[in-house]
């Protein structure tokens, strides 16, 4: 079955005047907001760098700054920068990078915004990732809108609480909302 690196080869060679902007592309930079571009894309938006250099950068980025966690696609580099090198991407540019977490407020927010070859703008905003701050602000959410009974829909798994922390879920949900 494809997928968006498919995509990639199938479509990647055809601009955007030729191929009008998709859901597949909005998909494929959506998740290229995913990586961790701190240090990397500014967040102002004086500072605008082509994506192609971006990726470039990340690439020879220390590890840590490219780690992805355990939710996150592991082929997640490889879209991005294949996604750099293709023509239907060529020449879109990037700036307004931001990554918060704030521990204590239990919030995180992260956004990237890119600038595509017609000067027209897309706004990616990042979704939870697997941070603990993660996962409490997915549980506060759950217990905020008064949600008696769901299944996870959290990065924390199963696995995670049955087996590692040894906990139920009512467990779980008490201890990150402390």
């Amino acid at each position: 079955m494809a997928n968006i690196l498919d995509y990639l080869d199938w479509r990647g060679d055809l601009s955007f005047s030729c191929s009008p902007f998709c859901e597949v592309d909005n998909l494929i930079l959506s998740m290229c907001c995913y990586l961790n571009f701190s240090g990397i894309v500014s967040a102002s938006f004086d500072e605008v760098r082509s994506f192609k250099d971006v990726m470039t950068d990340f690439l020879n980025a220390p590890k840590e700054l490219q780690t992805l966690g355990a939710i996150i696609p592991g082929e997640l580099p490889v879209l991005a920068r294949k996604t750099a090198l293709s023509k239907r991407f060529a020449g879109m540019q990037v700036a307004g990078f931001v990554n918060e977490i704030d521990e204590v407020k239990k919030m995180q927010f992260s956004a990237l915004t890119y600038i595509l070859p017609d000067n027209s703008l897309f706004v990616a905003f990042r979704g939870t990732d697997d941070t603990i701050v993660g996962w409490k602000e997915d549980f506060m959410l759950v217990r905020d809108l008064g949600v008696k009974e769901t299944g996870i829909l959290v990065s924390c798994s199963d696995y995670h609480i049955f087996k590692k922390m040894k906990m139920n879920r009512r467990e779980v949900m008490n201890f990150y909302l402390q």
